[in-house]
């Protein structure tokens, strides 16, 4: 089980950075940051990240309706993966029912078709592409996508890793839906890891036996204090968490 912060692009990026480095240096295994428009910019924040923390995994979540093309998604995420040398995570909120839901499908397409080395064609309702290249190319091929929320059906089709919340209880049966939508789309449950946002940073242990492969826990669930977030990422290690780990 691995533990992931998930950072506040509200907070100052200095402090974001500085609490980064705390979850490092306790033995934490990820930062996520969000596209959130009342904060600092989230592709900028995980560049600073990719130098200021080497080992964390970087998950860095976007927002379809935001309204950059995917192609330009899909260049942000190949420099970032460079600077961290192959630590991103990319993850996709989902673009609302019906006609977002499409407009959702076809943006991961035209990513993971330019996250395979391009050049990529590509002419659907929502975006084209003709002869499109990645440079610079991304050192994961393909880098992985996640898809954050969303219905299982969603994740059976394209996700690598599906980021889900609730109780214990309801994210074991999430996973258990992932399975049912995973038979029908005749793709193995193994091939799409699972995140669990826990509702409480006081009880990661109890998500170990849902199926989930990693717990997300908020910084601002940690205190509103930056000095407050540091001493709980500190007593709040994984090693604590569970020691057989």
């Amino acid at each position: 089980m691995r533990f992931v912060l998930e950072l506040d692009a509200r907070r100052p990026a200095a402090e974001e950075l500085a609490l980064a480095a705390a979850a490092e240096r306790a033995g934490w295994d990820g930062v996520r940051v969000a596209d959130d428009a009342g904060g600092a910019e989230c592709w900028a924040l995980a560049g600073a990240l990719a130098a200021a923390v080497p080992r964390l995994r970087l998950q860095v979540v976007v927002d379809p309706a935001r309204g950059r093309h995917p192609a330009v998604v899909a260049k942000l995420a190949s420099t970032v993966d460079q600077l961290s040398q192959g630590r991103l995570l990319l993850g996709f909120l989902p673009d609302g029912p019906a006609r977002g839901e499409a407009r959702l499908a076809e943006a991961v397409t035209v990513v993971k078709s330019l996250a395979r080395g391009g050049p990529a064609t590509w002419r659907g309702q929502f975006f084209r592409l003709q002869d499109a290249p990645l440079d610079p190319p991304a050192v994961q091929q393909p880098f992985p996508v996640m898809l954050v929320g969303g219905t299982a059906t969603q994740a059976a089709a394209w996700a690598d890793h599906w980021s889900v919340s609730g109780s214990p209880a309801a994210v074991a049966e999430q996973v258990d839906q992932l399975a049912a939508a995973c038979r029908v789309a005749e793709r193995a449950l193994a091939g799409v890891a699972i995140s669990a946002v826990v509702e409480s940073p006081a009880t990661p242990g109890d998500y170990l036996d849902t199926g989930a492969v990693e717990v997300v826990i908020g910084g601002t669930r940690l205190g509103a204090d930056p000095a407050e977030c540091l001493a709980a990422l500190a007593a709040l290690s994984p090693a604590s968490a569970w020691p057989a780990r």
